[in-house]
């Protein structure tokens, strides 16, 4: 089987054969594996919160084809993406426990657009936004990335307000949902959107039931509006697990 990275992040065109998953996600990882999804598993960062430091979307961001700015430090991680061909670039900031310090690759991307708390980003992947020609957009959201479910390039679901604002300005149809109702153990609650990615592009898998979310028929009916089926990993309640960032995928 032939596979491609995908040019587009978040965005895969055929089915995902490739992504970066926290190690702790343990079912997730299991369901992709199953279904023929190879997991490249996040180890812990100390240098982050214990709750959020295996997250991929605190720890990578994926530029589209061969390019991640990665702050993952351990070496079988590092050695795994270079393997499949990434090019890994530094960020110039060091991540911290602490607001702003851990948001620094915490920015959502949708084709050329990116929407984060610009002030907050690192400055490696300001510049090379600014070198790509990506439009950038701020926003009051610090956790950009893992505050949005990505179904298209035009159809996100999030619970931030700001990011609410932000896209439909950006001609992006949204869905707002109530926040809460996602388990992050060590904080009250996590984010939707940390607990999902892409496999496909008409697919979205979920870490836990989407049934145990108050606004789950809403979401799952917006979703298959935009042409995207949600499939749920068995355990009953969603879990922020820092996302799934898809990588590669079949060509």
């Amino acid at each position: 089987m032939s596979v491609r990275m995908l040019s587009s992040p978040n965005l895969p065109r055929r089915r995902v054969t490739l992504a970066a998953v926290s190690a702790g996600a343990v079912h997730t990882i299991a369901w992709m594996e199953h279904h023929g999804i190879q997991a490249i598993p996040i180890l812990p960062d100390h240098r982050l919160a214990a709750p959020v430091h295996s997250h991929a979307d605190m720890l990578l961001h994926h530029f589209g084809e061969h390019l991640l700015i990665s702050a993952v430090r351990e070496k079988a991680t590092t050695q795994q993406l270079t393997k499949e061909g990434f090019v890994l670039l530094p960020p110039r900031l060091r991540l911290g426990e602490q607001y702003p310090h851990d948001v620094r690759l915490n920015a959502l991307r949708l084709g050329n657009l990116l929407v984060g708390k610009l002030s907050a980003l690192d400055p490696a992947l300001v510049e090379e936004c600014q070198w790509q020609g990506i439009r950038m957009m701020d926003c009051a959201q610090g956790y950009a990335r893992c505050a949005c479910v990505v179904l298209t390039e035009k159809a996100v679901i999030t619970a931030d307000p700001s990011l609410e604002r932000v896209l439909k300005h950006a001609g992006v149809d949204v869905l707002r949902i109530r926040p809460g109702f996602v388990s992050l153990p060590g904080y009250s609650y996590g984010f939707l959107g940390g607990c999902c990615g892409l496999i496909g592009p008409d697919t979205l898998l979920c870490a836990g039931d989407l049934k145990s979310h108050p606004d789950g028929e809403i979401i799952r009916d917006f979703a298959a509006a935009h042409g995207v089926e949600i499939l749920c990993t068995p355990e009953p309640t969603l879990t922020d697990i820092g996302g799934i960032l898809p990588l590669l995928e079949e060509s």
